[in-house]
């Protein structure tokens, strides 16, 4: 702007809240600048064509001042408010050939100096715009100084944030680090009991198999004790037939060994009777012998 009235008031107050040496607990207390930052031109409001244009002024500046400086310090030939004379320069020995020129040599340098002082006098007021609009540019980087100051705070609160992060991210880390190990050991500890209860159960298993067979075993000899009962039912049955029978055949072998015994004593009575027969037929064959 080439106009005071675009210049911003010099006295406005820096509104950021003050910097504090504590560290942010939470990204929302980071404080961040109003002023967006720019991935063409970072951590600035501020382009290169204003920057470039405050140099260019800063130079032409100096230029206009060193110029000036040289004039106004040169042997007092220049005066920024020149009174035009009222007379005509006059030399007691001077002819009117010799005033004449002196004459318009002094109307020629007085002419030189008007256009001079209106050249330089253009060149003041441009400087004068410049130098507004340079205050202007001056403003603007104080306050982009301002906002980069902003920015690097923000930075640093933000970095500090970061590393609390990291430092709580660390524990956290070793904390769930030492979990997993737990967590780790227990389930080995689980394994093992897996690998016993699996051995248990291929032991009940075995033994089911075992009972199974017992059982088969249980009703094998049941059905051959029911077997057996009955042969014994059968043997039993046999053998109180048998009895019976052999009670009557004993009955009548008794019958038949007691006619036996009788037939028996009867031939022993009849063979003694024979003997005694006998024995008498010897002897009286004997005495009819002696007889004889």
């Amino acid at each position: 702007p080439s106009t005071p009235s675009a210049i911003p008031e010099a006295g406005t107050k820096d509104e950021s809240p003050p910097h504090s040496n504590s560290r942010p607990q939470n990204i929302s207390d980071i404080v961040i600048p109003s002023t967006p930052c720019t991935p063409e031109n970072p951590r600035s409001n501020l382009s290169d064509r204003d920057a470039k244009e405050g140099g260019y002024l800063l130079q032409s500046v100096s230029r206009d001042v060193s110029e000036i400086s040289m004039l106004t310090e040169s042997k007092g030939v220049f005066n920024f408010n020149p009174t035009p004379r009222s007379q005509p320069f006059q030399s007691r020995t001077a002819t009117p050939k010799k005033y004449d020129r002196m004459s318009q040599v002094e109307e020629a340098r007085e002419a030189y100096h008007l256009e001079e002082m209106q050249r330089l006098t253009a060149k003041c007021d441009r400087m004068e715009r410049e130098m507004v609009k340079f205050e202007f540019l001056k403003r603007k980087v104080a306050s982009h100084e301002k906002d980069v100051v902003q920015w690097e705070r923000a930075v640093s609160e933000g970095n500090d944030y970061i590393s609390d992060l990291k430092d709580q991210l660390s524990k956290e880390k070793l904390a769930r680090l030492t979990s997993i190990q737990s967590l780790q050991k227990e389930n080995s500890e689980l394994h093992d009991k897996i690998d016993e209860l699996q051995i248990r159960s291929d032991n009940a298993d075995k033994w089911k198999e075992s009972h199974n067979n017992k059982q088969d075993a249980l009703a094998a000899a049941e059905l051959e004790k029911e077997e057996l009962a009955e042969r014994v039912s059968f043997l039993e049955k046999t053998m109180d037939l048998c009895g019976s029978n052999f009670e009557r055949e004993i009955n009548s072998k008794d019958n038949v060994i007691k006619k036996l015994q009788e037939k028996q004593t009867a031939l022993e009575l009849a063979l003694e009777n024979s003997e005694k027969a006998k024995e008498e037929l010897t002897h009286g064959h004997t005495e009819e012998k002696e007889e004889m």
